[in-house]
């Protein structure tokens, strides 16, 4: 497999059909893809086959069935995905490989893996037609402004973008913008990528030296690029800035909006599915609804309402059909809107809060401020240690406190996952230009949760 614009094509001409579709239509549509991939799933993936043996594929409702969780799913990876020449331990190989990075997994399958913040990591394999509707719905579902903005370039081959992310691991992000890259043609202008490990100011001096017209990165990274652009030391002017992967609030889009008097885009997305909704010109976020079903639960599974906040949501995918992903537990809190939305679309809007760590700040070895990205301290453990199920604490300005619960980690004991961690922190914090942070180590800790039941893994003390 490779970017095929014939594919893309064909998917972007059924997005436009879907836009016309009513309520009820786009009911249907997702009705008659949800039986197709759930026959799919029966017949090719064993592990679906043992799940639904007993069920009538046919009339079964989708809240009848069960749910899918990321560990559960992990243990039986070889019999969950469709394809029988697929196998976690070769896999696990070749997203080890930095190479591979936007490299295709047997010559046809795009692989990327998650960041581990609900507590353990998992690997996503993308089918052909999973990525053809992944760029159409990239490319298509935008709001009226963006949309006409870039109809005479929808593949942005004018535009100098810059993503700003964890760059060094299969990462969809990454993995989608290296991907977007290798398609370009010789005369586009180029695509960069700049690392969010390093350390700020050389993350802005390879910003001043390209000089993006877009910038795509997280809201707490872009809150520090508009610190940046505030101080003075980040000169680029772009029209755009892109956020995804945390939660963008009011306050912060405000902030980076005035700062670089740019426009503020916004998306929602995972690794399960890459575009799972877009925003529209009223501000709202639109769900894919024609390729992807969220359902608003409570936390026994059980549906919330429209207008109620959500314990977590269940995600199907209805494009990929090599490894079914079906009433999966995402671990986001949503909100489905009452109303329809003023901009006339009739796909449903939805209110997310998902994962919103903390900006902490600590001195640098020359006494000033130093802001840590959430995702960038994170991403650092997680590589070196393999370890995702942590909570750091900022007690006072120069003092963490690092929380392991029971069974951290399944090799080596408690004392030594603690090590590695603090190890982990220091070893970015030093690339940070801050040595002097203390530690308190607190082992077989009781975690911190919000009062949505989710886990900020990176936290100030209020």
């Amino acid at each position: 497999m490779s970017f095929n614009p014939f594919g893309i094509g064909l998917q972007a001409l059924s997005l436009f059909g879907s836009a016309l579709l009513d309520p009820k239509q786009i009911q249907d549509l997702q009705e008659h893809r949800f039986r197709q991939i759930l026959t799919h799933a029966y017949q090719h993936s064993p592990f679906c086959h043992i799940k639904y043996q007993h069920i009538d594929l046919d009339t079964v409702a989708l809240i009848d069935l069960p749910v899918m969780h990321k560990a559960e799913l992990m243990g039986q990876f070889n019999e969950w995905i469709c394809d029988p020449d697929i196998a976690l331990d070769a896999l696990k190989v070749f997203i080890s490989n930095p190479a591979n990075v936007g490299s295709l997994y047997l010559g046809k399958y795009v692989v990327w893996e998650s960041s581990g913040s609900s507590g353990a990591s998992a690997i996503f394999i993308q089918d052909e037609e999973a990525m053809d509707v992944y760029d159409a719905l990239e490319s298509v579902r935008q709001s009226k402004s963006e949309f006409l903005q870039h109809a005479l370039d929808p593949l942005l081959l004018t535009e100098r973008v810059a993503l700003v992310a964890a760059i060094n691991g299969h990462f969809a992000s990454n993995i989608s913008f290296e991907l977007a890259k290798s398609m370009r043609g010789y005369f586009a202008s180029p695509f960069t990528s700049i690392s969010i490990l390093d350390p700020i100011k050389k993350v802005v001096e390879e910003l001043n030296a390209f000089s993006p017209t877009i910038i795509a990165t997280y809201p707490t990274a872009a809150v520090v690029l508009a610190d940046a652009i505030s101080d003075g030391s980040l000169t680029v002017s772009p029209k755009e800035i892109w956020t995804g992967g945390e939660t963008l609030t009011p306050a912060m889009r405000k902030y980076v909006q005035d700062r670089f008097n740019a426009k503020v885009r916004c998306s929602y997305g995972s690794s399960e599915f890459f575009e799972i909704a877009w925003e529209c010109d009223a501000g709202h976020m639109h769900v894919n609804a024609d390729w992807v079903i969220l359902e608003a639960v409570d936390k026994n599974y059980q549906p919330v309402p429209a207008g109620q906040m959500s314990h977590t949501c269940l995600l199907t995918n209805l494009a990929n059909r090599v490894q079914p992903i079906i009433r999966y537990d995402l671990g986001d809190s949503i909100c489905f809107h009452e109303t329809r939305c003023a901009c006339g679309s009739n796909l449903p809007c939805i209110d997310v809060l998902g994962r919103a760590d903390d900006l902490i700040k600590v001195p640098s070895d020359e006494g000033t401020p130093v802001s840590i990205l959430p995702l960038a301290l994170t991403t650092a453990i997680e590589e070196a240690t393999g370890i995702f199920d942590f909570q750091i604490m900022q007690k006072n300005a120069n003092t963490l406190i690092i929380r392991l619960p029971p069974r951290s980690c399944l090799d080596g004991n408690a004392a030594d996952d603690m090590n590695r961690c603090v190890d982990a922190i220091k070893s970015f914090l030093k690339t940070q230009g801050a040595t002097h942070v203390r530690f308190i180590k607190e082992l077989n800790s009781q975690m911190k949760f919000e009062k949505s039941g989710k886990l900020k893994r990176i936290l100030t003390q209020h």
